[in-house]
């Protein structure tokens, strides 16, 4: 190969790369970076955090941190390790997702909200 050949083939290379490291990730892929820092942070015993962060808490509700005991705390620890484990139920805007948790009684909803991925139920 000739000189030019090899710096076309060095600058297609680096252009895939490039894009390749550009493409958006999926809702899929984001929720589950979201359940993997919700799961630190209640195995790391900041609870609070969860509600400051992770919760989207409708203004008409007062939800305090000691309203979200450790009882609650530990079973959303088990949801959110069972949902990792399963496929959300994507909304066709890719602005909610729903995971279907056996040992819930109910599904587990998050919603997009500022870019980032919240639980809201």
């Amino acid at each position: 190969m000739n000189l030019i050949s090899w710096r076309l083939c060095l600058l297609l290379l680096a252009l895939t790369v490039i894009l390749l490291g550009c493409q958006k990730a999926t809702p899929e892929e984001e929720i589950q970076q979201t359940l993997d820092q919700m799961i630190a942070v209640i195995e790391s015993g900041e609870k609070d955090k969860i509600l400051h962060e992770y919760a989207i808490i409708p203004p008409n509700q007062d939800i305090r941190t000691r309203d979200f005991s450790d009882d609650k705390a530990q079973a959303l620890l088990i949801y959110l390790k069972e949902a990792k484990r399963t496929t959300p139920i994507v909304s066709e805007d890719q602005t909610k997702l729903r995971f279907i948790v056996p040992s819930s009684r109910r599904e587990l909803v998050f919603q997009k909200d500022d870019g980032q991925w919240k639980l809201n139920n």
